[in-house]
């Protein structure tokens, strides 16, 4: 169930990708940002019944996690106003390895074989992916 969940995950994250560019050829990045927090902040007053009894500590982590997202919304938002989506979100990807890699260090998970030669694959990709572009061979 958890890789049909992820599969349907990748579908909407897709879609929300060219939305997200398509935003950001009619306004600039701190306005698509300021409707995007406020729309998600709206939505998830829905959730407050069930988490009145959430300890301060977890508050203080969602905190800086909304944080460290606005920085790294502001970021993608101002890439994709110039960059190629196609490229844009390729190399994005890399967030899946960084999770991989700080999932091992933060939460001592344990790396598979197949794990680390799938983040191997995936960083040699997108390497071999942006010289294309580069070179100009890409388009």
């Amino acid at each position: 169930m958890e890789i049909l969940f992820t599969l349907i995950y990748a579908v909407f994250t897709g879609f929300f990708d060219v939305f997200r560019k398509l935003a950001t050829k009619k306004s600039n990045e701190s306005s698509i940002l300021v409707i995007f927090t406020t729309v998600a902040f709206l939505l998830s007053l829905i959730w407050i019944p069930f988490g009145i009894k959430v300890p301060l500590k977890f508050v203080l982590i969602l905190a800086v996690k909304g944080f460290t997202l606005a920085i790294s919304w502001f970021l993608i938002l101002k890439v994709m106003k110039s960059a190629d989506l196609s490229l844009v979100s390729i190399t994005n990807v890399l967030s899946s390895v960084l999770s991989f890699i700080l999932g091992i260090v933060i939460f001592k998970e344990s790396a598979g074989l197949w794990q680390i030669i799938g983040s191997i694959i995936i960083v040699i990709s997108v390497a071999q992916i942006n010289m294309i572009n580069k070179n100009g061979n890409g388009k």
